[in-house]
């Protein structure tokens, strides 16, 4: 919708200008608000909001290469195959966010 659109805008524009002077949210280096920022990125559907968003862009593609951040998404989705495997259907919510994770994965690598 477009408020959601201009809402969203405005967030991602401060944080470009947040981004200018650092690599991280906080002076002090990666911390817990790089993680939730990152998990919010994560969720960002529409690659036109963060399109031009050159410093966010970069900043969510350096949350997700952090080996850490990558151990987490691996361990989470062997936890979703596991869940198939054993013909269970996983919830909606680790389905989901496998696929949110997969296609970021694929827009960080591009």
């Amino acid at each position: 919708s477009g408020f959601v659109d201009g809402f969203m805008t405005a967030r991602l524009d401060r944080m470009e200008a947040v981004l200018a002077d650092r690599e991280w949210l906080l002076d002090g280096g990666f911390s817990v608000a790089d993680i939730l920022m990152a998990h919010v990125l994560a969720v960002v559907q529409d690659d036109t909001l963060l399109a031009p968003h050159a410093r966010v862009t970069a900043y969510r593609d350096r949350c997700f290469a952090r080996p850490a951040w990558q151990r987490v998404i691996d361990s989470y989705r062997a936890r979703v195959e596991a869940e198939r495997a054993a013909h269970r259907e996983p919830t909606e919510e680790a389905a989901q966010f496998s696929r949110n994770q997969a296609q970021d994965m694929r827009v960080g690598a591009a």
